[in-house]
């Protein structure tokens, strides 16, 4: 087992691919850039929710979800894949 650099999608490989590169960073890989944008949107969802106060009558720490957000993506980041 190896850790892979592509997400698995050769189409959304070249879309993260030309993401990378506008971000001006292009030695990112598929499977890193992928992972970046999945973590931003997430993150972005519950600071959405704790800002519009969705989160406030919930016994709910928005810090402790983004938390868990950030500490799975990198799970899954640094899983290995059969190659």
């Amino acid at each position: 087992m190896t850790t892979s650099v592509t997400s698995g999608d050769q189409t959304l490989d070249g879309q993260l691919r030309s993401w990378a590169r506008i971000q001006e960073r292009p030695d990112v890989s598929p499977r890193v850039a992928g992972a970046a944008i999945l973590i931003w949107t997430r993150v972005h969802g519950i600071v959405s929710l704790e800002l519009t106060g969705l989160l406030h009558d919930h016994p709910l720490d928005a810090q402790r979800l983004i938390r868990l957000e950030i500490d799975s993506a990198l799970q899954r980041q640094l899983a290995p894949t059969a190659n």
